[in-house]
């Protein structure tokens, strides 16, 4: 628990950072490997616009974090014990189908952006 507890807090920490300050903003490992985005590209520009109350430059930055950001904010709730054992929502957080479909999203939203359908529909203005 002590480190599941310290990863979250250095994670949110320098989450706050990047989105506060966009000179933190951190290079994506597999971008920079690949030339390829990964399925979380953008997001900290997202969060960060989000901040700040944009959505819709959120939304241009990378819509998937509007679908994947509740899920991970209820795991991480759960993480800290916020959900009692054995509550609906830690169950639904656990749950394999639940892993299985945002696990599953998150693989074709990585696969769909790289895609030539999606690089001819978006608006890349950020």
């Amino acid at each position: 628990k002590l480190l599941t507890t310290l990863a979250m807090t250095i994670i949110s920490v320098v989450l706050l950072l990047s989105v506060f300050t966009e000179k933190f903003i951190l290079r994506c490992l597999i971008k920079s490997i690949t030339g390829h985005d990964c399925p979380f590209c953008g997001a900290q520009r997202a969060l960060s616009h989000l901040m700040h109350g944009d959505f819709g430059k959120a939304f241009l930055a990378n819509p998937f974090i509007f679908i994947i950001f509740p899920y991970t904010a209820l795991v991480a709730l759960c993480i800290c014990n916020v959900f009692p054992e054995g509550s609906a929502m830690r169950r639904f957080a656990y749950n394999k189908y639940t892993i299985i479909f945002f696990g599953t999203v998150t693989i074709l939203w990585g696969i769909l952006r790289n895609t030539d359908f999606i690089i001819y529909f978006s608006i890349r203005t950020i």
